[in-house]
């Protein structure tokens, strides 16, 4: 609506806690769709995630075989809606695939800018994906050893690009999770 990664919306002067301060990766495939829809209902969006899930159920066949794969589509029909999860449209779909991706990569252990580019992605998709690519960061500094350069790379452009982004929009009513980090 703002057209703009920083405006009002992101300055709390068009709704109160607004979660303005939550990774855009996810927000900017909405906001497209909404361009492009020309629409600002989020129905319109829900597609995405139905998609992401999708893909990530193939992903999992690809890797694991068709058994796994098929208890994963499973997953859906047994999860509540409402705090999460498979049927409420949350941003854990595409994190759980961002994650389980770079986990994938860092077993091979042979793509080290693939695993890079996973991780970049969890950490665009949630707060709590920073958190866990961190962790496979540090997993990955030891499958891969001196060929972890091509990891960092687009690990640390998004690191750089999200701390400079948040740095020009007031905190929001998310938990502050470089204040919890040390903890």
């Amino acid at each position: 609506h703002d057209h703009a990664i920083d405006g009002p919306f992101f300055r709390g002067q068009q709704v109160i806690d607004p979660r303005n301060d939550y990774p855009l990766l996810m927000p900017l495939d909405s906001a497209v769709v909404f361009l492009l829809g020309h629409t600002y209902d989020d129905t319109a969006v829900r597609w995405l995630y139905v998609l992401t899930f999708v893909a990530f159920v193939l992903f999992i066949r690809e890797r694991l075989g068709p058994w796994p794969a098929a208890i994963l589509a499973w997953i859906p029909k047994f999860s509540v809606a409402g705090e999460g999860g498979a049927l409420s449209a949350y941003n854990d779909i595409p994190l759980a695939a961002f994650v389980a991706a770079a986990f994938f990569e860092l077993m091979d252990g042979k793509r080290p800018l693939r695993f890079g580019m996973w991780l970049a992605f969890a950490a665009l998709t949630k707060n709590e994906g920073l958190a866990l690519a961190l962790i496979l960061l540090a997993a990955g500094v030891y499958v891969f050893r001196r060929r972890i350069a091509p990891a960092l790379a687009p690990f640390g452009v998004v690191i750089i690009a999200l701390a400079v982004w948040k740095h020009r929009i007031p905190h929001g009513g998310e938990e502050d999770l470089a204040a919890l980090l040390p903890t």
